[in-house]
């Protein structure tokens, strides 16, 4: 699968230790996709480049040797910083409870620790064109096991990134006038989004909302910290 813009202009970080079978790793995406890779031990180091990054790039990050749920904190965090990165997990298990983190709309792809080389190089270029990259099952699981508010729709309703933000917003207990200066919208139109939102969501007030959201990811994360996630998966 080809990429569809100059590989020249795009970058995969790999979040891993230094090791021979990492920087073999490194320079097989480089040598087969022709995108700039570099190897990074910690997510931090990757984070302070944020306000460099312009174009898409992808943070590769191996779970066998990095925590995961310390990275949704951290890019949780940094959110507003690190809109132009795809976030894809490396070396997870198969059928294991790291794949509920395809909950998290930053989490663009998984690569399990048995894939073919051939296949995450294919993924790279899949995730560089815009898409996901996940097995059938995950995709039939994630949007209704995982998700309370789905990214796309509710009742055949379409959510709108728009207000995918504002919902985000509310749950982190914003007002609408903090809404309408993040966001660079007015106030009527934040209140004419929420208005949208409480009829699709059927829900009558912000806090419904701030449940069903809040809901969402803490039953990922209830699940993810009591599994199997504590024996290095």
């Amino acid at each position: 699968m080809e990429i569809n813009r100059s590989s020249g202009d795009l970058f995969v970080y790999i979040i891993s230790g230094n090791t021979i079978q990492n920087k073999l790793l490194q320079k097989y995406i480089n040598t087969k996709t022709l995108v700039k890779c570099a190897l990074y031990p910690k997510l931090e180091n990757v984070l302070q480049k944020s306000h460099q990054v312009h174009v898409p790039c992808i943070l590769l990050y191996d779970c066998m040797e990095n925590d995961p749920l310390e990275l949704m904190t951290s890019f949780e965090i940094n959110s507003k910083h690190i809109k132009n990165f795809y976030l894809v997990l490396l070396n997870v298990a198969r059928c294991s409870a790291l794949e509920q983190l395809a909950y998290f709309e930053m989490v663009r792809g998984i690569f399990y620790s048995d894939d073919e080389l051939e296949h995450l190089v294919k993924g790279i270029a899949a995730i560089f064109n815009g898409e996901p990259w996940f097995t059938g099952k995950v995709l039939d699981n994630y949007p209704t096991k995982y998700k309370t508010i789905p990214s796309n729709s509710v009742n055949g309703a379409v959510i709108s990134r728009r207000e995918q933000q504002i919902i985000k917003q509310i749950q982190n207990g914003a007002a609408n006038r903090e809404i309408a200066e993040v966001l660079n919208i007015s106030i009527h139109t934040v209140k004419t989004h929420i208005y949208h939102i409480f009829k699709k969501l059927n829900v009558s007030n912000r806090h419904q909302i701030a449940i069903l959201a809040n809901r969402g990811i803490q039953y990922c994360l209830k699940n993810l910290q009591g599994s199997d996630l504590d024996k290095r998966l």
